[in-house]
């Protein structure tokens, strides 16, 4: 007699998702102008007594310490990554549920800890494990690195990366910048979109010509950075981003137990990553919230993984399909994995 087993239909069994911060509203001095912030932070900091970095982000355990919630603190960034966890929470709804096997990783810079609040919110969970690199030690962080500063210098002498430089210097005076600091497209760019998050004119003098043009040139910025067509360069480029962060944690939670992983960094995050996953990245710059959602799906006993950038699906570089095993996934990130002592030696290489 035959037994027929009942077929299993495939399962997401697993959801990764990388995204960028929210704007960077009152988390951080910007806009410039406004020198103060919204709420009292200085009680929202950690009473842990730590000796660390970690001891003075904020406390999302308890944001209630001060007289407003963190929520309120980041303000406009704190609604889109609420939109972005109502919008897994929609699609992934057994997930929820399974909160309390979730991994959640922050930068160690304020607001993308901060920004782990907003999505845990959506969530209504307080059942969570939220880890912090210390400043200095954080795989999603490049920190000095000389061939990375050698590569920037070299995809910039690109005429088009400069079009646009007394334009730039004017800004960087209207925005009240000094000239020892830094300033770059994508700085003006997201104080902007600050303030039109906020509901803030822009500053004097910039006209919308100027804020067209700020998009334009950190979408170059980023298309020279990572679609140019020196693919030995760029790969050591990707390795010395991501490297660290592969071999770290993205490699070790492909076989966690967690079942929702999260990961809330910057675009210099989320760049090279969706970049090492596919091809299909457009080559602009990842605005906020934008997000790299990695799933593992069991299909009838086997394990296959899908990506998709900002909700569209991605052809994958581990086989050139939209969906390839977990294993051969797996195997194209470990490509471009680094430990400290491999990474340090590509950063003092020549370019």
């Amino acid at each position: 007699m035959l037994t027929f087993l009942p077929l299993v239909a495939e399962e997401v069994t697993k959801l990764f998702l990388m995204y960028r911060h929210g704007a960077r509203t009152t988390l951080y001095p910007n806009p410039r102008d406004q020198d103060y912030f919204y709420c009292d932070t200085k009680t929202l900091i950690s009473i842990t007594g730590a000796n660390n970095y970690v001891a003075s982000v904020f406390d999302v355990m308890n944001p209630q310490l001060g007289n407003c919630s963190l929520g309120e603190i980041i303000h406009a960034g704190y609604v889109q990554l609420e939109n972005l966890a109502l919008y897994m929470k929609q699609k992934y709804p057994s997930f929820e549920s399974d909160l309390q096997t979730a991994y959640l990783r922050a930068s160690f810079i304020d607001r993308s800890l901060a920004s782990l609040k907003a999505f845990l919110d959506m969530f209504n969970s307080t059942n969570y494990d939220i880890h912090v690199a210390d400043d200095g030690l954080d795989s999603m962080q490049i920190n000095s690195c000389g061939y990375y500063d050698k590569y920037v210098d070299y995809v910039l002498q690109d005429e088009e990366s400069h079009k646009y430089d007394a334009q730039l210097n004017n800004l960087k005076k209207i925005l009240n910048y000094t000239d020892a600091e830094p300033f770059e497209w994508y700085m003006a760019r997201d104080e902007f979109e600050s303030r039109l998050f906020l509901q803030m004119p822009l500053p004097a003098g910039v006209t919308r010509e100027m804020y067209e043009m700020t998009e334009e040139m950190s979408n170059t910025q980023m298309k020279l950075e990572y679609c140019n067509g020196d693919s030995e360069k760029l790969t050591k480029f990707l390795k010395i981003h991501s490297g660290l962060f592969i071999n770290d944690e993205l490699i070790k939670h492909l076989n966690s137990n967690e079942k929702l992983i999260v990961y809330s960094g910057h675009s210099e995050s989320v760049v090279p990553l969706i970049k090492i996953i596919s091809n299909d990245y457009d080559c602009k710059n990842a605005e906020f919230a934008a997000f790299v959602e990695i799933k593992i799906i069991n299909d009838h006993g086997i394990e296959y993984t899908e990506a998709e950038y900002n909700g569209k699906q991605v052809i994958l570089n581990a086989c050139g399909q939209k969906r390839c095993t977990k294993t051969d996934f797996e195997a194209h990130l470990l490509k471009y994995a680094l430990n400290d002592a491999e990474r340090n030696e590509m950063c003092n290489g020549p370019l």
